[in-house]
């Protein structure tokens, strides 16, 4: 797959989507996920997830199953996060993630997609 095939694809998505190389770089994120949590590509492109703003998406329940949980698993589903973030507020966020292992001839990184429905607080 192309990346700008792969680019295409992240794009229809109507969630915020992130997706993230072997090593937790953002390799690519959709509309959707820059206009909720406020960030720009030249912000975000190329960063590791979790020094993203200052580091707040250095959150302990994230960090924990992205370089814990992630590399022993292929994948997961609506795992639940809340973390306040600057500017932001609280947010609660339902995170899945798949691997994404290279074909034979390695044409593609691996990466796991992380894609967040965020939810605002009640009350």
């Amino acid at each position: 797959m192309t990346l700008l095939h792969a680019e295409g694809i992240v794009n229809t998505v109507r969630v915020p989507l992130v997706v993230l190389d072997a090593t937790l770089h953002v390799l690519m994120a959709n509309r959707y996920f820059y206009e909720c949590f406020q960030v720009t590509p030249q912000d975000t492109g190329s960063h590791r997830l979790l020094r993203l703003g200052n580091g707040q998406w250095n959150i302990p329940g994230l960090r924990h199953l992205l370089e814990q949980i992630v590399p022993h698993h292929t994948a997961f589903d609506d795992f639940e996060v809340t973390h306040t973030f600057p500017h932001l507020g609280p947010r609660t966020m339902l995170l899945n993630a798949r691997q994404n292992r290279p074909h034979a001839r390695g044409a593609s990184p691996d990466s796991a997609r992380s894609r967040g429905h965020h939810r605002t607080p009640a009350g």
